[in-house]
């Protein structure tokens, strides 16, 4: 089957996803009157936080309550989210909390898993954490951040959800914090695992053009900092998704004519129609309203509790209520993982235009591979001569693939949608494909779920056959498991659980590798619950009860 993104053979995004637009707002964590004006100026998406600390302050407990109120309520007005997840409990870390590295990567890969499961169809995307080039947000190093936040993350993400997307760095755009080497090494270290690569830029003088500099345009001297576009064509990346996740202006510094007018210009300059700057795929403005307890204000709302709207608040309404927009989620994918060298196998693949404009086959619109390292011979990308696209229908591509005729392993096929002008827009398909002369392992018996007293012990197990060796690794939450005292049989079929609880609740999956590569078993539960009645004896009155 062609695995979508890590995990699914065959997958359909939820019906509740089949809305998109490029539009968004940082919104921390918003009252109802904040969602209500969002939604009121056709903003679709928001940018929340999700706190690590405020979310399991001690190791056994979990408290959602303030996450599940924003989510209930942007979901009820229609509103997509961004989560940012990130900021160290005290507990995690041996340095400072809030800022410093976990002590434990698989406690984050928990959180993250924890997160994306609980919101699953309801978040789309998932950062991972905020401006960690910046000492106030990480105090570990840029390699810390790759193998302990940005890799661990990425993966919990995939497990619990196969459709959610994996957002990072978030980077802050200062020279003095190189922006550009963690930005680069970001993206090439998440090639594999990430979806989204994002970041964000300020005008460094109160003009639009500074941010439209800083993304797009060259260096006008040898010591100035490269454009985030030459970044990301260094590192591989460049026509992949890419966000700009905070940009904006303070109206006490600049004043609201001036934040409006960056509001407008910098949408004219990324979204008009026409424009040669179309590579970012959503903008998030910082930020929705005015925190009283902040040095500035940000907002195009003034502060609680009336929220007044400012003129960059009807700037950036006004903008989307004419846009003309090229926009794409996927919808479902199904196919081969495994191709031996120089088989032939199908594909099929839909997109929904979530956009404003049609996709003309005339135009140009097409599904155009964006990477793919195996060399698969394709064909089935264009839509069908003549035929048109129009906003909220779906387009279905039949591929025909072909394996090379050598061996190659495991790669990631990356498919987007294209328009005039080698324009890439909307959500990416990432799917691996893996050509390999041996068969991949077939999981013959699923583990299952189970439901035990307090500390009891549980035993999982699953049977595979290959023709090969085979290899295990249990899971938990997304993270690996370690033998200990907790747990035994970890790289086994057969995975015991020595006392339920809340430290060893959740959900379990083993990855199964051979040869030709890895297949994951279904996910199942371990939950704690009431002794189960005593048995009695069949056929036989307990002697208690006899005359």
């Amino acid at each position: 089957m062609l695995l979508l993104l890590t995990g699914l053979a065959i997958a359909t995004v939820p019906s509740a996803w089949i809305t998109a637009s490029p539009f968004g707002i940082c919104a921390h964590l918003p009252d109802d009157v904040i969602l209500d004006r969002i939604a009121e100026a056709g903003i679709a998406w928001i940018r929340i936080d999700v706190r690590w600390s405020l979310v399991q302050p001690e190791p056994d407990v979990w408290d959602w309550t303030a996450i599940d109120r924003v989510v209930d309520g942007a979901r009820a007005r229609g509103l997509e989210i961004y989560a940012t997840l990130s900021d160290t409990p005290a507990w995690a870390t041996d340095d400072d909390p809030g800022n410093g590295p976990p002590r434990d990567p698989a406690d984050w890969a928990r959180f993250c898993y924890r997160a994306v499961a609980r919101y699953r169809g309801r978040i789309r995307a998932w950062g991972l954490w905020n401006e960690p080039n910046l000492d106030r947000f990480w105090t570990g190093s840029r390699t810390g951040y790759i193998e302990t936040i940005v890799l661990p993350g990425a993966d919990a993400i995939h497990a619990a959800d196969p459709f959610a997307l994996a957002c990072a760095p978030d980077t802050a755009h200062l020279h003095s914090a190189r922006w550009d080497r963690w930005l680069h090494d970001v993206a090439v270290a998440g090639r594999y695992r990430l979806d989204v690569v994002t970041h964000h830029v300020y005008p460094s003088n109160g003009s639009h053009r500074t941010v439209s500099s800083a993304l797009d345009r060259p260096p006008a001297n040898p010591w100035d900092d490269p454009s985030v576009r030459q970044v990301l064509q260094d590192a591989g990346w460049f026509g992949r998704p890419f966000w700009l996740t905070e940009t904006g202006m303070a109206s006490d510094l600049w004043g609201e004519t001036d934040q409006a007018g960056l509001y407008s210009n910098l949408l004219e300059d990324w979204f008009r129609p026409g424009t040669d700057l179309n590579w970012i795929g959503r903008i998030f403005f910082y930020e929705a309203a005015d925190d009283p307890g902040a040095s500035h204000a940000w907002g195009i709302m003034g502060p609680p509790p009336e929220y007044e709207p400012k003129p960059a608040y009807s700037a950036y309404a006004d903008f989307i209520a004419g846009a003309e927009v090229a926009d794409a989620d996927l919808v479902s994918a199904s196919g081969r993982t495994f191709l031996h060298p120089g088989e032939k196998a199908t594909a099929r693949v839909e997109f929904r235009n979530t956009g404003t404009v049609p996709w003309n086959a005339a135009d140009g619109y097409r599904l155009e591979a964006v990477e793919d390292p195996v060399g698969l011979v394709r064909s089935g990308l264009d839509l069908p001569a003549g035929s048109s696209i129009l906003p909220g229908e779906t387009a279905v591509f039949e591929l025909e693939l072909t394996a090379p005729g050598l061996a190659t392993g495991g790669s990631i096929l990356v498919l987007r949608m294209a328009g005039p002008a080698e324009k890439r827009f909307g959500a990416a398909l990432r799917a691996t494909i893996t050509v390999s002369r041996d068969d991949p392992p077939s999981i013959l018996r699923q583990p299952v779920s189970r439901t035990v007293p307090r500390g009891a012990p549980v035993r999982l197990e699953l049977e595979a056959w290959s023709p090969a060796s085979l290899s295990y690794r249990w899971q938990r939450d997304g993270a690996d498991l370690r033998e200990g005292n907790q747990f035994h049989g970890t790289a086994s079929s057969a995975l015991t659980v020595f006392s339920a609880g809340p430290h060893t609740e959740g959900e379990y999956r083993c990855l199964v590798t051979n040869a030709a590569g890895t297949v994951a078993t279904t996910t199942v539960t371990v939950r704690t619950g009431p002794a189960p009645p005593p048995r009695q004896p069949s056929g036989r009155i307990p002697r208690r009860h006899r005359r």
